[in-house]
């Protein structure tokens, strides 16, 4: 697509999962992709392997240090035409084993550290420039109906939708927009760990879960190509939803 060659976009997570198809969606559409993972011989990897390595920029950030983000606002391009979230860690603990800790460890990488950027975004965004920006954070379905256990993943998750409303408010006159896409079940390492906390040891089981069957990373990163480009400009602020038509209520 035209519409990506030249632009600058940001994706956090990029060493695997979501992050790490975007990335390569990205390379093959001319995109100056600004990759940030905290383990720089991951990441140096992946960048290694694309197809225009050259374009690209390592962004070596551990988003559990939030205070330290602003600091690597140079590292940044002063026009980011999109960013993509995709940074993420799940968590299945019971109330009763919870600490503030772990409730910050989780908002510190789900939610805080996209705030942060996304400052850094909007700071260096003048009112003057006449582009779109779109930034898209990965939220889940948890975020409105988790699995027990589940309330500090998916509060991290129903945090990043509800400022996506806010902030594109906020940010309009600037030409930033705001959207989260929440996937349901997607084949992904973070999902093979939560199979086996879960007590899944089955793919194919898991997949019975949701009525069309278990995600690829594909199927994510498609629907968040879209969203960054132009022709999705008019949906702002909103949460699409990739579920596969929802939970099955029994297994066949």
């Amino acid at each position: 697509m035209k519409d990506f060659i030249g632009k600058n976009i940001i994706v956090t997570g990029c060493t695997s999962g979501i992050g790490l198809e975007m990335v390569k969606v990205l390379d093959s559409e001319g995109v100056n992709v600004f990759a940030i993972a905290r383990n720089e011989d991951k990441l140096t990897k992946v960048l290694g392997q694309l197809r225009f390595p050259e374009r690209h920029s390592a962004i070596i950030m551990d988003l559990n240090e939030v205070e330290s983000i602003s600091g690597s606002a140079s590292l940044f391009p002063e026009k980011v035409h999109g960013f993509v979230h995709a940074a993420g860690v799940e968590s299945v603990i019971p109330l009763r084993n919870m600490s503030y800790h772990m409730m910050d460890q989780i908002m510190k990488v789900n939610f805080y550290s996209f705030l942060e950027i996304v400052k850094i975004i909007a700071k260096q965004k003048k009112v003057t420039y006449d582009f779109l920006t779109s930034i898209l954070a990965i939220s889940s379905i948890a975020s409105g109906s988790g699995s027990k256990g589940q309330t500090l993943y998916s509060s991290s998750k129903a945090s990043l939708e509800a400022a996506s409303v806010t902030l594109s408010k906020e940010f309009s006159r600037k030409l930033i927009r705001f959207n989260t896409v929440k996937p349901g079940l997607v084949l992904t390492e973070m999902t093979t760990r939560w199979m086996r906390t879960a007590g899944h040891s089955d793919v194919s089981e898991v997949s019975q879960l949701q009525l069309s069957g278990l995600a690829t990373v594909s199927d994510v990163t498609n629907v968040l190509k879209f969203m960054l480009s132009d022709d999705s400009k008019h949906i702002v602020g909103t949460s699409i939803s990739l579920d596969g038509g929802g939970p099955k209520t029994t297994l066949d």
